[in-house]
């Protein structure tokens, strides 16, 4: 009986430690480096090699992974890695804060029982400098050790080597056999063209947001553990999951196995792919499952981690699905009907749906049919099998008459413009305007269902032939914003949701009027949530230093741009409800913000007393208007996000049209141009100092 009772203990703690040792996290054994530290400066075979990168963007694609072995070893003071990356274009930021961008690498450590004690590192190789250059993300606490580290660049002709030592008192640890900490590496690539393509140890890009987006490492003596096969998971439409697995050559016809909390979910064999090996491994997709970590086992050995992406909402999946008329441009009373391009994916995303659409005239009117030719609009609201609705907008446009463009028949003439890069002769280009118009027919014929045809034919139908050329403020495509704008405001009584910061005495000031300030945030901070722009940098500042004024922050709906004439309906209502002063506001934005700034500024150039736009752009053609409103302009010189160059057009446009205009360059600033903005005292100055009316701004000489 004690023996049968012992062989069943003996059993169970068996199975518990398999079951321990399933769940355990990936972890890898780094060797400690050899006694010879010359060796360290060459890309023999010491340490623990890291071959194989997932990318770019942790995505399924073409582009080859860069020839790149990362190598890591440790000492009784630092943590050493040798990158040796081969790379024929060299392509490398100019901004320290922006030097992921292109050519460089990240690192992310921090200790294992200690992950959000941590701190990052992006290095780029200094093609230009002659030395590598380092920017530091320090998240550890204020107390931390003081973060040292030494990076040199060693010789190589066809790329750039980089040797990287991260002491341990960093993460205030002593280096000894069995210190686990967690890591992980990225790799950028900036090609000639400016595009950055990222690779990473590790099939996660979030590690500066989650530290466990990150492999274990083990300090130990000796080791054979080395990274050169890895995974990535992608959706395929919204059907499945799709595991690729890369490997080197020589282990085609392994076993590849995939599990979770020691469960198999996945398996597959590797087969060669031209100078590798690879599995492609079929994963069921279920709905609003969070992001997942598998377990990838090649033969048995457990050799790395895959992560499965958050999977769709029926809220994301409508995004990412192409919705809208069977054509936008139509000639007959009946209208076209609006639904999925894709009806199948549709399916597949929301289940068996259901489409209800009302049509509405030029006059916001809601008709049943097309009347008269013109312009119209669709609303659609959508009804997912779960009960989920949503809407979608599609411009339309009847045309006077029935136009077709069969087959075999001949285009619109046509003569364009091209830009001399293109190399095509302006004489070739006006005597071949048939080809060219032929071109431009099968484009238009075989893209009608986009509302872009719709938006121009509208609005060149709508133009006054005798007006002067459109700018941006009155061009079709604003002209359709602002209608379908309108017919939103009307039909849904459509707003943006605000934030609102008063002063400190604003109660029990009585009647007082306060000057107001409309901040307007970047892209980044469109959504639904006002917690992302209620304390912005104008709020902090405006309430650290006690000023008086009222600051409204509206937020944009994700993925929409802002509109003026909702902005305008917003201070309208704000007027009405709040103590404002009326020849006291102020406006202000950055980024996308700063583009909605110059656009109210010119659409409605009374209603303001100043303006800053910070890192926009304004339509140089416009500027006559806004001659007498006070303008004070911010752009970073290193901005490729939002380039300086349109922006000193706009300015020098104002300039020429004896605008009250100041222009602030910051040298060798990036996009953010915004901090350095917002926090300076002397802005807050300035607005104050004018009224509507009666500009303190001097205007420009």
């Amino acid at each position: 009986m004690k023996l049968h009772t012992c062989l069943i203990a003996i059993l169970a703690a068996s199975l518990i430690c398999t079951i321990a040792r399933a769940d355990d996290p990936l972890r890898y054994n780094v060797p400690k480096a050899p006694d010879n530290s010359f060796l360290l400066t060459q890309a023999g075979d010491w340490g623990m090699p890291i071959t194989r990168l997932i990318g770019p963007n942790f995505r399924f694609t073409d582009h080859p992974v860069p020839n790149v072995t990362f190598r890591l070893a440790w000492d009784e003071r630092d943590l050493i890695l040798l990158a040796d990356v081969e790379d024929k274009t060299p392509n490398e930021a100019e901004d320290l804060r922006r030097l992921y961008s292109r050519d460089s690498i990240e690192i992310y450590i921090a200790p294992s029982d200690r992950p959000r004690y941590r701190y990052q590192l992006t290095i780029a190789p200094g093609y230009d400098h002659h030395q590598p250059r380092v920017h530091v993300g320090d998240r550890r606490p204020d107390g931390s050790p003081e973060l040292s580290y030494d990076v040199q660049r060693l010789p190589r002709e066809d790329g750039y080597r980089l040797l990287v030592r991260l002491p341990f008192s960093n993460l205030d640890m002593q280096a000894k056999a069995g210190q686990r900490l967690r890591m992980q590496l990225v790799l950028n690539d900036g090609d000639a063209s400016n595009r950055r393509r990222t690779f990473v140890w590790y099939p996660s890009g979030e590690a500066h947001r989650n530290p466990d987006a990150t492999y274990e490492i083990r300090l130990a003596t000796k080791s054979n553990d080395r990274h050169e096969v890895a995974g990535v998971a992608d959706f395929r439409g919204f059907r499945d999951i799709v595991t690729l697995v890369q490997a080197p050559k020589d282990r085609a016809g392994q076993k590849v196995r995939l599990y979770e909390d020691g469960k198999t979910v996945g398996r597959g064999q590797l087969t060669p792919d031209g100078e590798m090996s690879v599995a492609r491994i079929h994963l069921p997709l279920e709905k609003n499952q969070p992001e997942r970590r598998l377990t990838l086992a090649v033969d048995g050995d457990k050799v790395a981690s895959v992560a499965i992406p958050r999977t769709f909402s029926v809220a994301s999946a409508i995004n990412q699905l192409s919705f809208g008329a069977s054509t936008t441009v139509f000639w007959e009373k009946e209208f076209p009907p609006c639904d999925f391009e894709r009806k199948t994916d549709a399916q597949d995303a929301l289940g068996w749906y259901r489409v209800e659409t009302n049509y509405y005239d030029a006059d916001l009117n809601e008709v049943t049919e097309a009347a008269r030719p013109g312009r119209y609009a669709a609303i659609s609201k959508i009804t997912a099998e779960s009960g989920e609705t949503f809407t979608r907008y599609t411009v339309l446009y009847r045309s006077p008459e029935k136009v077709e463009f069969p087959w075999w028949a001949e285009g619109m003439a046509m003569v364009v413009d091209f830009p001399p890069g293109f190399g095509v002769d302006e004489r070739v280009a006006q005597r071949e305007k048939r080809v060219v118009g032929n071109q431009f027919t099968h484009a238009f014929r075989q893209t009608l269902r986009s509302d872009g045809w719709a938006t121009l034919l509208a609005g060149l139908h709508e133009m006054d032939a005798d007006g002067p050329e459109s700018v941006t403020r009155t061009s079709p495509a604003a002209m359709s914003g602002d209608f379908m704008a309108r017919l939103r405001m009307k039909v849904e009584n459509y707003q943006y949701p605000f934030a609102v910061s008063l002063p400190a005495d604003y109660e029990e000031s009585g009647t007082e009027r306060y000057p107001l300030i409309l901040f307007l945030h970047g892209a980044g901070e469109r959504g639904t949530d006002l917690a992302r722009v209620r304390n912005n940098l104008v709020v902090k500042h405006v309430r650290g230093n006690d000023l008086p004024f009222i600051v409204v922050s509206p937020q944009c709906p994700p993925g929409e741009w802002w509109s003026s004439v909702v902005l305008d309906a917003l201070l309208t209502q704000i007027g009405q409800t709040y103590c404002v002063d009326p020849d006291r506001i102020y406006i202000t934005g950055l980024s996308m913000g700063g583009f909605g700034t110059w656009d109210m500024i010119v659409r409605y150039p009374d209603r303001f007393a100043a303006a800053i736009p910070v890192c926009g752009i304004g339509d140089r053609r416009d500027m006559g208007r806004i001659s007498d409103l006070p303008v004070w302009v911010f752009h970073g010189d290193a901005d490729d996000t939002v380039p300086i160059e349109p922006g000193i057009q706009a300015v020098e446009a104002l300039r020429a049209a004896g605008g009250r205009v100041r222009f602030t360059i910051y040298p060798g600033v990036g996009h953010d141009s915004w901090t350095p903005t917002y926090t300076n005292p002397e802005i807050y100055s300035w607005l104050l100092k004018q009224k509507r009316g009666v500009p303190a701004e001097p205007k420009f000489q």
